[in-house]
């Protein structure tokens, strides 16, 4: 008996290492580096969602930012820094709180993320995150890396 225990403990140990594996696998964590201010810290985790195959949920998590106040996300490009595109539902927008902590949560498909170089958060002074003439690059984050 004690065999068949000890054969059965290892196919449960190694299902739960597979299944680890491929959760593990389906996530990603981007770092934030801060751009305007020097305590800034962010991270963006992308993974898979349960709905539907190729989306994915984006989650951006911030802090150290201007308390109370309104960023935007945005993929770029590196070598043409005018070209971007929102990350998301319009007007990818969040708000920090008191202590200048933030989340932004989207789910967007891979084809969107794909192609491009970086992911930005956006600084929007004057509290209109569909002003784009006064926004600020707060922090940024390398996509390059996910290139497939």
């Amino acid at each position: 008996m004690s065999k068949h225990k000890s054969i059965f403990a290892f196919i449960m140990l190694f299902a739960f290492s597979v299944f680890s594996t491929a959760l593990y696998a389906a996530e990603e964590s981007v770092p934030l580096k801060g751009t305007l201010w020097e305590k800034v810290k962010g991270e963006a985790i992308i993974k898979d969602t349960a709905n539907v195959e190729g989306d994915k949920q984006l989650t951006v998590n911030v802090s150290g930012l201007e308390p109370n106040s309104v960023y935007t996300v945005w993929f770029g490009k590196i070598d043409r820094p005018t070209e971007v595109k929102g990350a998301g539902v319009r007007d990818y927008s969040f708000k920090t709180d008191g202590a200048g902590n933030g989340t932004y949560v989207t789910t967007l498909s891979e084809y969107v993320i794909q192609g491009w170089d970086n992911i930005q958060v956006a600084f929007h002074p004057d509290g209109n995150p569909k002003n784009l003439n006064n926004a600020q690059i707060a922090l940024s984050g390398d996509l390059r890396h996910r290139r497939r």
